[in-house]
């Protein structure tokens, strides 16, 4: 509407009604015509097109933002997965106006972390969540009511809830919207809703978006073996992107979606080892702005959580386990497994392979190369 009187502002009404035969009706239309058929239309010469596009331009460019205005508006807004050294990584918890994408094979967790961010985005702020609903997007069948009502109870346990504790989980599991979707077409148009409604006001705040998962649902129905599949599947994955970031942005708030992994086989991978890429594929990695991968570790109930890719924090990764409450930090384990990873930069006549650990600190010792002296690299909590 605003294009459309910026365009009767400007021009006269003969030349607007000219305009309209080439189909311009806005000033975005007009920036985005060919010189030259406008210059045609006009009967104008360049000079005067130049004068007008410039004016079309200025209203229409995007107003600029400072740093600091940005720093304060997401300042705190990140939603918090309280797994301490994940969240002192990424500054803040999983960033707002973003996507995040929880990654991994199939079984490693990915539901059970997603439920747990469910309910922590439901939880009162004061409570360490963001108080606000959430739209879960099922697209595999996988959602579990009877685990996200268990994940919620011990959460409000562990939070010493002073009301009662049903008429907690009940609030809590009201504003957790579940919707089974076992199409693209049909998530687009779930995506589309959600969007629509929020921008139309019909949602004031706007839910937090989980999607679990994508990348099950766009392997199922395109076929990547042809040429109009990849285009597809492309052109699919960069509209829900695009729908996606936009929601997240004008709500400030993350979005969060799941996809499986697969591995390749190549000559140049080290040691013969197959490397793992997650299964959407090359072009996908730069939809998401923040990557989690997530894998098996040791024992059936520990995995191993890693930051693959963040804008704003290390990459780091942290051993958690999967209990009552969803994804619990293991400390014990996290700093053995940092010794363990700092062994691989010691070559083998310096290590001693003694690894020790206990509640509360961690040696490694370590040799020097003429075995006169012995160091302990210490790690404490």
């Amino acid at each position: 509407m605003m294009n459309a009187l910026l365009l009767e502002e400007i021009l006269e009404k003969e030349d607007i009604i000219k305009l309209h035969k080439i189909h311009i009706f806005t000033g975005e239309d007009f920036i985005r015509s060919s010189p030259l058929c406008v210059m045609g239309c006009l009967k104008c010469t360049h000079t005067q097109y130049d004068n007008i596009l410039s004016v079309f331009s200025h209203w229409l460019a995007p107003n600029h933002q400072t740093a600091l205005s940005l720093y304060s508006i997401y300042n705190g807004t990140g939603l918090l997965t309280h797994l301490s050294k994940i969240d002192t990584a990424l500054l803040g918890g999983l960033p707002a106006g973003t996507i995040t994408e929880i990654s991994g094979p199939s079984g490693s967790g990915k539901t059970q972390f997603c439920l747990m961010l469910a309910v922590i985005s439901s939880l009162p702020t004061r409570r360490g969540g963001l108080g606000k609903g959430v739209s879960f997007i099922d697209t595999n069948c996988s959602f579990s009511a009877k685990r996200l009502i268990s994940i919620a109870e011990n959460w409000l346990q562990s939070r010493s809830i002073s009301r009662t504790l049903s008429d907690s989980i009940k609030q809590l599991a009201d504003k957790i919207k579940i919707y089974t979707e076992l199409t693209c077409t049909g998530l687009e148009k779930r995506i589309n809703a959600l969007t629509s409604a929020a921008a139309t006001g019909e949602t004031a705040d706007g839910d937090i978006i989980i999607i679990d998962s994508l990348a099950g649902l766009v392997r199922k129905e395109y076929d990547i073996r042809t040429v109009k599949g990849v285009s597809d599947r492309y052109q699919f994955l960069s509209q829900m992107s695009s729908k996606l970031k936009a929601y997240a942005e004008e709500k400030r708030i993350p979005v969060i979606v799941t996809s499986q992994v697969s591995t390749q086989f190549s000559s140049s991978a080290a040691r013969g080892q197959p490397s793992i890429l997650t299964s959407l594929g090359i072009s996908w990695t730069h939809c998401v702005d923040t990557r989690l991968f997530i894998e098996f570790y040791k024992d059936s109930n520990k995995r191993k959580l890693s930051i693959a890719k963040s804008p704003t924090g290390g990459l780091i990764s942290v051993i958690v386990r999967i209990e009552k409450k969803g994804l619990i930090l293991d400390y014990h384990e996290t700093n053995l497994h940092k010794l363990t990873l700092l062994s691989l930069f010691l070559s083998p006549d310096q290590l001693d392979h003694q690894i020790s650990g206990d509640s509360n600190s961690y040696s490694m010792t370590v040799k020097d190369q003429t075995d006169r002296y012995t160091h302990r690299v210490a790690l404490r909590e």
